[in-house]
């Protein structure tokens, strides 16, 4: 657990995994390859001397099966999203936004609108950031002030089919509404 994850943000992470059931027409084939492999009957499996080496090879096969069916999907950005695209979402605030609206009501309104983007499949991550951030330069070993520019104050990690879907999704965000502004960055598939 990294320092900076509070209780809140595990709880979130836990309430987003889902299991991920294979399609059924994995099981198909494995019962099929199974069957050519005479490892099961039609009428299910072998009750001969060799039933429980049979059954091992089975166990195997439907491991292995299965393991690659599940290493494809997480490789692939689950459920077999292959063209998804990663896209950091930077908000920045440079007037202050403009809301009567408390801390905690926006907050809360941010969870709303990033919990749609996690129910959708959309949400990879998303943290508020720190005041008092800085800004290090290559021109000194030493840490520089904030730029000038409106630091950033939090950020979201979106999974998009493409630029024009990204935008979309963040067409209803909170932050637009009250003033903020938001830096939309695809992030590179070779890490």
């Amino acid at each position: 657990m990294s320092p900076f994850d509070s209780q809140d943000d595990l709880e979130t992470l836990r309430a987003a995994a889902r299991d991920v059931d294979p399609p059924p027409e994995v099981e198909d084939r494995v019962v099929a390859a199974l069957r050519e492999r005479s490892l099961i009957g039609t009428s299910g499996p072998s009750t001969g001397p060799s039933r429980g080496p049979r059954w091992a090879m089975a166990a195997a096969l439907v491991v292995g099966v299965l393991g690659g069916w599940v290493a494809r999907g997480v490789a692939s950005g689950e459920g077999g999203e292959g063209s998804a695209r990663e896209y950091l979402v930077v908000l920045t605030e440079p007037d202050g936004l403009r809301t009567e609206k408390s801390v905690s009501e926006l907050v809360d309104e941010y969870r709303r609108w990033a919990g749609g983007l996690r129910d959708d499949g959309h949400l990879v991550a998303g943290r508020r950031l720190l005041p008092g951030g800085r800004h290090l330069s290559g021109a000194s070993t030493a840490a520089a002030p904030d730029p000038p520019a409106s630091p950033p104050t939090g950020f979201f990690l979106i999974r998009a089919e493409t630029w024009d879907e990204a935008e979309g999704l963040l067409s209803d965000c909170p932050h637009l509404a009250y003033g903020g502004d938001i830096s939309l960055w695809e992030v590179a598939r070779d890490g």
